[in-house]
Formats: structure tokens, sequence, C-alpha cells
């Protein structure tokens, strides 16, 4: 039986058999269910982190654009230095990917239909007001979090997301805070 019960035949319906043929919706899991189904059910987790473990599990380089290769791998390991610094911050493993806060940014999109990565930018002015690219001169942290975590504090004319405000609960991971955070500021994963 899927989501369809029939009352004349008995399908989907033990009781009432007076009535013809109805679509049943069912409800949706909870947040708090779908949660705890990630955290204590291990084919619920794969079903979540397998699709983003496989996209992340190669890794990947950084390259500019009008540089050499030698000046790229110069550079490149002074910046995944500084990515690992920010990724693992709080975290229980440094050496692999599993709980760096890009994946579980990804793994939160997946399972609760929207996640991502907050931008803490040294340089560009509070988390509520618009990044400015030139005037970037750090990243100083990176807050992983989920679609519970963030509601929509205002909007742009066209009707897309401006600013966001995030507080941090949920899987548990770092101390209850909140902010008022512009979009540009935020790495989705919906």
């Amino acid at each position: 039986v899927d989501g369809f019960s029939n009352h004349i035949t008995g399908i989907g319906d033990r009781n009432r058999k007076v009535a013809a043929g109805t679509y049943v919706d069912e409800p949706l899991l909870d947040m708090a269910t779908i949660e705890s189904l990630f955290k204590d059910n291990d084919l619920a987790y794969k079903i979540v982190a397998k699709p983003v473990e496989d996209a992340l599990r190669a890794g990947f380089c950084l390259r500019r654009k009008d540089s050499s290769p030698e000046k790229d791998a110069e550079d490149s390991e002074e910046i995944m230095e500084e990515y690992r610094r920010l990724m693992y911050v709080g975290t229980d493993d440094a050496e692999g990917n599993e709980d760096d806060k890009f994946t579980r940014g990804a793994m939160w999109g997946r399972l609760f239909g929207g996640g991502g990565l907050i931008l803490g930018i040294r340089g560009a002015g509070a988390l509520n007001v618009p990044l400015v690219v030139d005037r970037v001169k750090k990243i100083e942290f990176v807050i992983d979090f989920d679609r519970q975590d963030m509601t929509v504090r205002s909007w742009y004319p066209d009707g897309r997301p401006e600013t966001y405000h995030w507080t941090r609960h949920g899987m548990g991971y770092a101390p209850d805070r909140s902010a008022v955070v512009h979009e540009s500021r935020i790495v989705k994963f919906p």
C-alpha cells in the first residue's frame, strides 16, 4: 500500500467501506526523528553520508588563474594548512574529512534539506552587512549549520533572502550562539 486508500475495497483503510478512493497524505518525519535516525541508524547514516563522502573522497587542489604549477604547489600547501585550521577547529578528527565542517555542512544539506557554512571574515565588516571581497583580509572562522539553525530575517525586493538569523542548536557540535548573517557570507548546501 502506498499513499492511496480506497474505502470501498478497504485498501489502506480498515474501517470505512462506503467511500471511493482518496489520497492519504502521510506526515513527513519531524526534525528530531530525522536527527535521531541519522545518529542511531547505520542505514539512515549511510543514505545521507555516502554520496557526500564519495563526492569529497578525492579531495581537491587549488590553482590561481595566472600562475605557474610550481607557484601553485607552493601556495596550495599554505592555503590547505589554513583550510585545515578553519575546518577542523572544534571537531574530533583533523586527519580524515569525516568530521570537517565542509563535509558536515554538505551532510546537513542532504539530511535536513538545507545546510552550509558561515564565513567569519576579517576586514569585511560585521556578519550582517554585505561582503565586499576587495576588503577581505583573512577568514577568521567557519561555522557549519543546518536549516534548523537559520531563519530568514529580511528579504531583497525580488524575494530572495537577504539576511538570516542564525541560532546554533541541533547536532550539538558547538555551544549555543546566535547572530544576524548576510547571505553573501554563507556557503549553502541546499
